[in-house]
């Protein structure tokens, strides 16, 4: 039976395991200084303890930024991972890392993995009446990436 202490936390590692997948997974020189500042930790804090608020708290606050900074007219020469791509690569680093508390969460990523935003389908429609049939993807530039993931491992105090 568990404790309410050990119900009310998750092991820093397995959050640090789950983000570290995710950069690996991402495979962008950029993020090479925040894998440097994970793998830093995961040697110095293996045992630490995060409370379940600020972990759920700092998952959330990725997925907004991401969310918010998907653009769908990002010029080819900036660096980028489609939207789907990178909510796709989350949800197997959460589930692989055994994360609890995230359901809700994993729920939103796979609506909206499922369910491409209405800004999407409205363009779509359009390149098809125009007969410009031109699939259209939101992207995020990897800078906001690194920027998000510096973010969520900000609010948990890595």
């Amino acid at each position: 039976m568990k404790s309410e202490a050990n119900e009310a936390y998750t092991p820093q590692i397995k959050f640090l395991e789950a983000i570290q997948s995710l950069v690996l997974n991402l495979e962008m020189p950029i993020l090479s200084a925040l894998q440097t500042k994970i793998e830093k930790n995961l040697q110095e804090s293996p045992n630490a303890l995060i409370p379940n608020e600020e972990m759920i708290l700092a998952m959330e606050v990725l997925v907004t930024k991401i969310t918010n900074h998907s653009v769908s007219n990002l010029s080819e020469n900036v660096d980028s991972v489609t939207l789907s791509n990178f909510l796709c690569y989350l949800k197997a680093a959460i589930l692989n890392s055994k994360l609890e508390g995230l359901e809700a969460l994993l729920e939103k990523i796979k609506g909206r993995i499922n369910n491409p935003s209405l800004k999407f389908k409205v363009c779509f429609i359009r390149k098809c009446e125009n007969l410009k049939i031109n699939f259209f993807f939101q992207n995020i530039p990897v800078e906001d990436i690194a920027s998000a993931l510096r973010t969520a491992l900000d609010v948990v105090g890595i």
